[in-house]
């Protein structure tokens, strides 16, 4: 161990000193005997804490003392004797934020081994004891705790004497600013943000004698002075000339920044002027590409928003950037500042910073707490605290749809003076004049990531032993399959990460070389045309994209509109037209080709990218616009779906195969997709191309604990035996084998019948219906039965039937579950399933289904027009099985029926989705679904992707 002589003598506690020199001794004996200890280092966790590294904190301190005691020119302007208490506080606090749970694990020690030696001292003998011997403690118990901590001090006493040297040499002009006085010494430097990056450093706050205060930060400030430029043009053109801005020095290698101090709006009307002036704020960040606009980089004062950090750049494309990435950087929601939910890998994030954040933030923290048994534990405890920088008073309720509509009042305001035709060129030009050259910030992976890897690295098994810090650094290999190109970072990536800090890398704009740490690390690392990239942003900026940006903010504010078309002549509209005009809309929405919806809560609207799904994604999409290239609508239709499913095809592997092998939700409905966008398009390539999934479907099968149709089995079955079906492939009849073996070892024998555990119920209890149910796998197994046939196949078919039976209220034409006639899991979704079983192998199906259509047919109600479970995907199943059962359908007017949605759908707003949940854009449940089933309604025999059959 480094530096114990320095440390003292050895500990006098023999019975602590042996366990503690073991690794083990982070976690106490289960025989630990129960003591007072517990409950005093609980309470007492902080000055305990402080107290273990107390000498080696002092040692850090006198060489940093030292230091600038030897600097004359520095004893002139420094207080010493002031300034070294904040010194040692500063330094104390580094170290104790992040080892905490390793401090904890040893007290937790200390309370158990230790209790027969430690329960004779009073507390202050206790509190010595820890200062004298806890460091040598904690670096025996966590071998690498000490080299990591001594290298971590050096770093960030060097960057504290360099903001010394540099107020020094900078303090004249900081004088002439008025940003400084030449009578006033400093006597505190305090940490901003908890985050350090490039070798250690932080943005700090330097505390002057007669209470002044200054920033400094360890970068330029050339975004920043470019940032109150382009605001103090644009407030001048709208006529609301701001105050507050801080005034600034940048020096090229650091810049200082006057202090800004938050204060809270005083009233609602302040308040609502605030987010009015920050939606003004975020038209000029879209434009400029500024991002990362959290709640730790905008400072209220009063009615004004204060930017004071301008670093992060999200105005250039990473290499693994994919079309829905590339999409979201090209919005409102890439800055940062609204309430968005992405869904990376599967794994949903909210993020409400910003402009999102309100009167109260949640902070989690480790402390110790005393469990039942008398034991110390370490726990993790949410603390509620008043936000730092926000406009909100600790009393407010925040009325967040009159905000989002100021936001939006602003935003509009902005965007528009920018396009302003007489002055907009010259300001462009002045713009990217000031952009040329600046450096930026760029975060190939998000700050959370990072700093969960330094959690896990600053936590006990972290600091156990040199392999265990391996293994942690090597999960950033995980991302490679799905970023090519970022294999490139992670050296540099682990070395930040190995000394504490958050990666450094950075850009010039007009360059494509990448940096970190301010050195070229990639010459040739952002893709081509990068160079142009502040200049392409502003060329994107029109009135489509205005709209689409405040759709965008109206939404995240739970200020959701349902889509209407646009007025149509006075003649009857036909489906194909009005699916042409949904399929319009659909466009206009996208953002750099993709699209993000909204989706209710409650209280916010999540907003999302769409996935690539059959379900709610782009291969929807793709489907739709196929159909319409298909109906006559233009050529225009097959290029965007051409893109689309190129697009989706170009997906990592691991992308798609994480998504199971589900017929609407998974790889099925992908290889679905392909086949029939194959037969609409003519263009057999995309069959061939679903052929390259099939290896994918493969071993999604063989892992999916899904068995129904829409996310399992069932689905991946039916598509697999559709790509048979068009390409002959045995690898595709193969796949719908093992589907079969899977589904037929899954089943559930009862007296009731055969049935399925339910993927979408919290106790999994089987469901009858086509989405999620018997009926569904039914369906999948009859189909391929006709193809090839097993002969345990019939039997189960039978049992899966006599389950159904025996679960339906058929006077009621509904299921026990009480979910109606609809596709997903009513009478009609039965009724269809039984329907292509009958044409496939000549069953018959029960009379009482047969008698329970026409109260299906007359009662079904829906408070929708989608495909899943609303009135158009009843419609459509009611054309189908009119084919079979002509007598029981005959009861409702299908062709009247049609006329009036069509009608309401032309006349007022096109209603996605169900309640509270309005999907817009996806096939089962959004405008694509709703579109497609027009078209289907004129075209029968088309592909159906409510029963995955691509021709009849």
């Amino acid at each position: 161990m480094t530096g114990n002589s320095r440390l003292g003598t050895k500990p006098h506690l023999n019975s602590i000193e042996s366990p503690l020199r073991h690794p083990s001794c982070v976690e106490p004996s289960e025989n630990a005997e129960k003591c007072s200890l517990a409950g005093h280092f609980a309470d007492n966790y902080a000055s305990l804490a402080t107290a273990a590294f107390g000498q080696r904190i002092q040692v850090q301190l006198k060489l940093l003392t030292d230091r600038l005691r030897s600097d004359a020119k520095a004893k002139a302007i420094v207080n010493l004797a002031s300034l070294e208490q904040h010194l040692c506080e500063l330094l104390t606090e580094s170290s104790v934020r992040s080892l905490s749970l390793a401090i904890l694990k040893l007290f937790q020690t200390l309370a158990t081994a230790g209790a027969e030696t430690l329960n004779t001292m009073s507390p202050e003998q206790i509190e010595l004891t820890v200062r004298e011997h806890g460091y040598e403690w904690l670096a025996c118990a966590y071998p690498e705790l000490d080299s990591l901590l001594q290298a971590r001090l050096n770093l960030l006493a060097s960057a504290i004497a360099d903001a010394v040297r540099h107020f020094q040499q900078d303090r004249d002009q900081l004088t002439q600013l008025g940003l400084t006085r030449d009578d006033q010494r400093l006597i505190g430097i305090r940490a901003l943000g908890e985050e350090s990056h490039d070798r250690g450093r932080h943005p700090l706050l330097l505390e002057f004698e007669g209470g002044h205060s200054l920033v400094y930060k360890p970068r330029s400030l050339g975004m920043e002075a470019t940032w109150q430029w382009a605001l103090g043009e644009l407030t001048q053109q709208t006529g609301d000339p701001l105050s507050q801005q801080p005034a600034l020095l940048d020096c090229n290698s650091h810049g200082w920044m006057q202090t800004i101090v938050r204060q809270a709006a005083k009233d609602d009307a302040a308040l609502e002027r605030y987010f009015q002036r920050f939606g003004l704020q975020l038209a000029l960040a879209h434009a400029m590409g500024v991002g990362d606009l959290h709640s730790e980089n905008v400072i209220a004062v009063g009615d004004e928003p204060v930017m004071i950090d301008c670093e992060v750049f999200v105005g250039l494309d990473l290499p693994w950037y994919d079309q829905a990435t590339r999409s979201h950087f090209a919005t409102v929601l890439g800055t940062g500042l609204l309430p968005w939910t992405i869904v990376s890998r599967g794994s949903p994030t909210l993020n409400r910073a910003g402009i999102a954040t309100g009167p109260h933030i949640t902070e989690q923290h480790w402390q110790g707490e005393v469990d039942a048994e008398g034991l110390l534990q370490a726990v993790r405890v949410d603390r509620i605290t008043a936000t730092a920088h926000s406009p909100f008073r600790p009393d407010s309720t925040p009325d967040w749809r009159r905000l989002g509509t100021a936001l939006a009042r602003g935003y509009e305001h902005g965007y528009r003076a920018l396009l302003e035709p007489c002055r907009a060129r010259r300001f462009q030009q002045q713009l990217l004049k000031r952009l040329k050259d600046q450096s930026v910030r760029i975060l190939p992976r998000t700050t959370h990531h990072y700093s969960q890897l330094l959690m896990a690295l600053n936590s006990p098994a972290g600091l156990a032993r040199p392999e265990q810090r391996a293994g942690m650094l090597d999960k950033l290999e995980l991302a490679t399959p799905h970023c090519p190109g970022i294999e490139a970072l992670i050296p540099a990536e682990r070395s930040s990460l190995e000394k504490g800090d958050v990666p450094a890398f950075g850009a010039r704009l007009g360059s494509r070389t990448l940096f970190w740490e301010g050195k070229p690390l990639a010459p040739a690392f952002f893709p081509p045309g990068s160079e142009n990239a502040p200049a392409q942003r502003l060329a994107q900026m029109n009135e489509a994209d205005l709209a689409r940006q405040l759709r965008l903010i109206e939404e995240s504010f739970a200020e959701f509109k349902p889509p209407r078309l646009p007025p149509t002549p006075a003649r009857s509209p036909s489906c194909r037209t009005t699916a042409q005009a949904l399929g319009q809309l659909i466009l206009d929405a996208a953002t750099r080709g993709h699209w993000f919806e909204a989706n209710h809560n409650g209280t916010y609207a999540s907003l999302s990218r769409i996935d690539y799904s059959l379900e709610k994604g782009t291969s929807g999409l793709a489907l739709l616009f196929a159909g319409l290239a298909a109906a006559g609508s233009g050529q225009h239709w097959a290029s965007r779906a051409r893109t689309l499913l190129q697009d989706n095809l170009d997906l990592p592997a691991d992308t798609m195969a994480q998504s199971g092998a589900g017929g609407h939700a998974g790889l099925g409905g992908q290889i679905f997709t392909l086949c029939a966008s194959a037969r609409l398009l003519d263009e057999p390539v995309w069959v061939e191309r679903a052929r390259t999934l099939l290896p994918l479907l493969h071993q999604a099968l063989l892992s999916e604990s899904r068995m129904d149709l829409m996310a399992g089995c069932a689905g991946g079955l039916l598509a697999a035996l559709e790509l048979y079906r068009m390409s002959g492939d045995p690898s595709a009849l193969e796949c719908a084998r093992l589907a079969r073996r899977r589904l037929t070892a899954a089943q559930l024998a009862s007296d009731d019948g055969a049935a399925w555990p339910s993927c979408t119920e919290a106790d999994r209890r089987p469901l009858t219906g086509m989405a999620h149910g018997s009926s569904g796998i039914r369906m999948a197994l009859a189909r391929l039965q006709t193809i090839d046939p097993a002969a345990d196949i019939p039997e189960l078919l039978a049992q899966a039937a006599r389950f159904e039976q025996r679960q339906h209220d058929w006077q009621h034409g509904g299921a026990v579950d009480g979910c109606g006639e609809a596709w997903c899991r009513g009478t009609l979704g039965v009724g269809l399933a039984w329907s292509e079983q009958q044409a496939a192998m000549g069953t018959v199906a029960p009379n009482e289904l047969i008698r329970a259509m026409p109260g299906a047919c007359l009662h079904f109600r829906s408070d929708n027009d989608s495909l899943c479970h609303g009135r158009l995907g009843n419609l459509l199943m009611l054309r189908r099985l009119r084919r079979h059962w002509p007598s029981s359908t005959a009861a409702i007017d299908l062709e009247h029926a049609i006329s009036d949605m069509l009608a309401e759908i032309n006349q007022g707003e096109v209603i996605c989705g169900s309640q509270p949940r309005r999907e817009v854009y996806g096939l089962m449940a959004g405008m694509a679904g709703i579109a497609y089933g027009l078209l289907m309604l004129e075209q029968p025999d088309w592909p159906d992707p409510l029963i995955l059959k691509v021709s009849p």
